[in-house]
């Protein structure tokens, strides 16, 4: 049985959103400083769709936001755990 890594699960998971219509776009082809992990502008237009009903405000979108930036960028898994 091999190992399952990182990388298997990054694929795994590209391939199921994939399927279900989401498109996938390389890192390396999107409009942002290579270090950065978020997209922010689309994870504010998300929240703000998602949760406009509970009127959600730009400073708690932006909570949001530093939040999951403060996370450490070591232990996949950790991090993982807390953003779930």
């Amino acid at each position: 049985m091999s190992k399952f890594t990182e990388e298997k699960l990054e694929k795994a998971i590209i391939a199921l959103l994939e399927q279900r219509g989401f498109p996938n776009t390389p890192g390396g082809q999107l409009q942002r400083a290579p270090t950065e992990v978020l997209i922010k502008d689309d994870l504010r237009r998300f929240l703000a769709g998602r949760y406009a009903e509970d009127k959600i405000t730009p400073a708690e979108i932006e909570a949001v936001i530093t939040e999951l930036e403060r996370l450490p960028t070591t232990g996949f898994n950790q991090s993982s755990q807390s953003i779930h």
